[in-house]
This record gives structure tokens, sequence and C-alpha cells, in this order.
């Protein structure tokens, strides 16, 4: 990245992470509201082990998504310049949300997973 000294750089950053959480959490949600009023259930019985894979499947992806988009703004972070970065604690708080975007996001798909 070129050394523009303005720090919305990093806030586009932080915007583009955000979003990717955004969708992270729409994914989990879908496949809770599925799980929680059993439409899987209401398919055909043959095809019930296959929704219970789909459902794993979407759980899969969400934390792949979110292991994916933390090393991606952590990539982007590291190629700033100091003046792009408004504050090293802007980036510590950064990274404690992702890591702990990560954790939640393995705890809630074990969760639906396991429900």
């Amino acid at each position: 990245m070129g050394y523009l000294q303005d720090p919305r750089v990093f806030y586009a950053i932080e915007r583009t992470y955000l979003a990717w959480v955004r969708t992270q959490l729409a994914i989990l949600a879908l496949a809770f509201l599925i799980k929680k009023f059993g439409i899987e259930e209401a398919l055909d019985p043959e095809a019930q082990p296959l929704a219970e894979w789909a459902l794993l499947g979407m759980c899969l992806l969400v934390v792949a998504m979110s292991m994916m988009s933390f090393w991606q703004t952590r990539l982007s972070i590291s190629r700033l310049g100091e003046q792009e970065i408004p504050s090293s604690s802007a980036v510590r708080v950064l990274y404690v949300t992702g890591l702990l975007s990560i954790g939640l996001n393995i705890v809630i798909s074990a969760v639906v997973a396991l429900v």
C-alpha cells in the first residue's frame, strides 16, 4: 500500500472487517433459525441427513470466513505506515475483537450443530 499519511485507510480496513463479521453473523443466524424451527425436519426423511450436513457446512464456512477475514485484516494493517494508524490501541482493540469473533463463531457453530 502507498504511504498516504491518512488514518482513514485504517478505518476503511476496519469497516471492511466489520462487514465480514456482519455477514458471518447473518449466516449463523440463518443456520440457527433453520435448526431452531426444525425446517430440516419438515423435509423428506431421506433428505434430513443432507440438511444436517448443510447446517454443519454453514457453520464451518462461518469459522473459515472468520479466520480468513481476521488474517486479511491483520495483513492489511501490517502494510500500513505509522502515520496511517490512528493509535496502537486501535490495532490492539481490532485484534482482540477479531480473536473474540473467531472464538464466538466457533462456540455458536458448535451450539447450532449440537442442538
